[in-house]
């Protein structure tokens, strides 16, 4: 047992074929011919033999695969399987891995911008740019930094509410519905489960309707006058564009001019309705 020294394995030079330098119970420096060092160690479980790795030298020393080696053995005593031990903990270790990237996912402010960017294609730039803007100025600073499963009702109910408060309240049931939008992205990506914001639709001040705009009887003359001016201003310069066409044709077919221009009994009624309009008193 302990037979190597870290001057032994420092000098141990590369041969044509890989060799093993024995430390005792078991564990062995293994030397390949282009002169890398592998710790092993060979243990029997029932009359099978097995070999684990320990680690490369001079990442693990001698006395950390010494350790190692004490750790398997007490492992041996206690009736456990060295590989199945190492094999559930790799398992463990995935695990939480998994679920640290699954908590950095499914963090709020990153589930928005990945949402944004999806939904941006089919957006205006304008309304890209209002969306980032309402969740940036009045969404982010309170429930950014939060995992969707950790943000109830109350949390997003402080947020609409501060905007009621000032007001807002258009921007507030804004908020609501793209805040409910981001939970239902993030339900069908499988980073939550529920949607608070959809509880919250009949928790605001309802929205003000805004009258359509109306004329009054006395209004509806002048109205009726400037709307036949319109139109035949709009017939008079479709009429001129027709004309300069001809002009352009006559001029390149040197048709004779009689011949390419329409007489004014000709021309089409372009706006069957103006004529009536101009006849109604």
């Amino acid at each position: 047992m302990n037979r190597l020294t870290e001057v032994q394995v420092r000098k141990a030079k590369p041969r044509e074929e890989s060799f093993k330098m024995a430390d005792g119970g078991g564990m062995y420096l293994l030397v390949h011919h282009n002169g890398s060092k592998y710790w092993r160690i060979n243990y029997r479980i029932g009359r099978q033999q097995q070999t684990q790795a320990l680690g490369v030298w001079p990442a693990v020393s001698l006395k950390e695969a010494r350790g190692k080696r004490a750790q398997l053995k007490a492992m041996l005593k206690e009736g456990k399987n060295p590989i199945q031990v190492q094999k559930e903990k790799k398992e463990e270790q995935n695990k939480m891995l998994q679920k640290q990237q699954i908590q950095e996912e499914g963090v709020f402010e990153r589930v928005t911008k990945e949402w944004i960017r999806r939904q941006s294609v089919r957006w205006t730039e304008k309304h890209c740019r209002d969306v980032r803007r309402t969740f940036e100025n009045h969404i982010f600073p309170e429930l950014g930094g939060r995992h969707l499963n950790e943000i109830d009702i109350r949390q997003i109910l402080g947020v609409l509410r501060a905007l009621e408060s000032e007001g807002k309240h258009e921007a507030a049931h804004r908020a609501r519905q793209r805040i409910e939008a981001v939970f239902r992205y993030g339900i069908i990506t499988g980073l939550c489960e529920h949607n608070p914001a959809v509880s919250l639709k009949g928790a605001l001040t309802p929205q003000r309707k805004k009258p359509q705009a109306a004329l009054a009887p006395e209004e509806l003359p002048e109205f009726l006058r400037r709307l036949r001016g319109l139109r035949r201003t709009t017939t008079d310069a479709v009429g001129n564009a027709i004309h300069a066409a001809d002009l352009r044709a006559n001029h390149g077919t040197a048709t004779r001019r009689m011949e390419g221009i329409p007489s004014r009994g000709e021309e089409p009624d372009l706006d069957h309705s103006s004529r009536a309009d101009e006849d109604a008193p």
